[in-house]
């Protein structure tokens, strides 16, 4: 569902995708790669009794980047000449092995995150050669 923004319905006898917007938080046990700088909130998975409240600035701070990245205006319209071709290229595997529709589908949206952090609202080649690197780490990572 996050990765297609769409929910099939079963009528019984076909389905139908619904679109849906369903915000969703993503947790790492690492560092986060997206958003650096940005907010410094830690969520202690297993506390220590009794847990650190976390303050409320660092709250509504965090709220405020995932409300201001959720509504950001964006744009790939510049990015079509070099990007089209980078998005080939990795489909056919000519760098890597190749990508599938999903994985093409989160480099976008990684790119897209990577960009608004930054304060910017439109794809530039800058950012999306960082997603292709927070990429290969993250490959880098699952296969170790």
């Amino acid at each position: 569902m996050l990765a297609t923004a769409s929910l099939d319905y079963d009528y019984h006898v076909y389905r139908v995708p619904f679109p849906v917007d369903a915000p969703a938080t993503v947790l790492t046990a690492g560092a986060a790669s997206l958003f650096r700088g940005a907010v410094a909130l830690a969520v202690p998975l297993r506390p220590a009794p009794p847990p650190a409240p976390v303050p409320a600035a660092e709250l509504d701070a965090a709220r405020a980047l995932l409300d201001a990245a959720r509504a950001a205006e964006f744009s790939v319209d510049g990015a079509a000449e070099w990007l089209e071709p980078a998005l080939v290229a990795a489909r056919r595997g000519a760098s890597s092995p190749a990508a599938s529709e999903a994985d093409l589908h989160r480099l976008l949206v990684q790119a897209r995150l990577l960009a608004l952090s930054h304060g910017e609202a439109a794809l530039t080649r800058a950012r999306w050669e960082g997603a292709l690197a927070l990429d290969a780490a993250r490959r880098a990572r699952l296969a170790a």
